[in-house]
């Protein structure tokens, strides 16, 4: 979410994860020597919160 303008102040904000679930971002299979697949699961990140603002002259 943010304001962009041709000149003076523009911002944004952005919020991920800000309920602070656990996930799992990305699942991957590991195929063993015995031949067999097993999934490794990659945890998502945790919440964080962003924000930025520029001047345009």
């Amino acid at each position: 979410m943010g304001v962009q303008r041709a000149k003076g102040p523009s911002f944004f904000f952005e919020g991920r994860n800000l309920t602070n679930q656990r996930y799992a971002a990305t699942v991957a299979p590991i195929v063993t020597a015995r031949g067999h697949d097993q999934p490794v699961f990659y945890p998502g990140a945790g919440w964080a919160l962003y924000g930025g603002i520029q001047w345009t002259f």
